[in-house]
């Protein structure tokens, strides 16, 4: 399984873990991933990610830091929205 929460960071799994992995680009331009936190549960994993956003947040009001709070709340739901189209059958 794997799913992508923002244009940074997706979540994958192995048989044992969920990983919160991020998209990075080395000095040479290349792509690369990084894991970030392995956890036994979803839960640990999107903790992880909220934590790691809000910390990283250069927010300098607390309008600004629960703007941040809405973004990382809804990156996190549209990466576990389902995606599927409805076709009308005539």
């Amino acid at each position: 399984m794997k799913f992508k929460i923002d244009d940074k960071y997706y979540v994958h799994t192995d048989t044992h873990n969920w990983i919160l992995s991020e998209n990075k680009i080395s000095e040479e331009g290349n792509h690369y991933t990084k894991d970030l936190k392995f956890s036994g549960s979803l839960e640990g994993i999107i903790n992880c990610y909220v934590k790691m956003n809000l910390f990283c947040s250069e927010a300098e009001s607390l309008k600004d830091a629960l703007e941040d709070v809405e973004r990382i709340v809804t990156n996190v739901t549209k990466a576990f929205e389902p995606e599927f189209t409805v076709k009308e059958n005539i």
